[in-house]
């Protein structure tokens, strides 16, 4: 008895979960995208959506995007992978090997950028990191590992 009142009301309230359908959001140029060629995204620690795109990075609060270029202090418009470290500073890994990061509402380009051109010169990031000393740790395909100390 008990196990056929299980079932019915699995049923009734279970199975009405299985019925719902997910929708979403299809967003554009037209929408304020400043590419239609987004390389990356993440989602920050307050909730915005950071799109990395071949000709900026935006910004999406749920409503609309701000779109940073070289303007405000991109070191690069194309931008191939976004990460955010443990201080919430949103870094850009630029197709140039380049970095920068967001932090306190504007863009900074990271000091040892010069060192990474005359070290890596050019090749296409693998992996990023940025750990609690702030040491940047660098991957580079068919070049190999680097790690930047402060």
């Amino acid at each position: 008895m008990i196990k056929h009142l299980c079932v019915i009301l699995f049923i009734l309230f279970g199975g009405t979960s299985f019925a719902q359908s997910l929708s979403y959001t299809h967003y554009t140029v037209e929408d304020g995208l400043p590419s239609s060629e987004v390389y990356h995204c993440i989602q920050d620690q307050e909730g915005f959506m950071w799109f990395a795109t071949d000709r900026g990075v935006a910004r999406f609060d749920g409503y609309e995007f701000e779109v940073y270029t070289t303007d405000n202090g991109l070191v690069d418009n194309v931008v191939f992978q976004l990460y955010e470290d443990y201080k919430g500073r949103i870094w850009c890994v630029s197709y140039s090997l380049q970095l920068c990061y967001f932090e306190d509402d504007a863009f900074h380009h990271y000091q040892f950028n010069g060192d990474i051109k005359e070290v890596i010169g050019t090749g296409i990031k693998s992996s990023f990191h940025v750990d609690e000393q702030d040491n940047i740790h660098l991957g580079v395909t068919r070049k190999g590992y680097y790690k930047i100390t402060p």
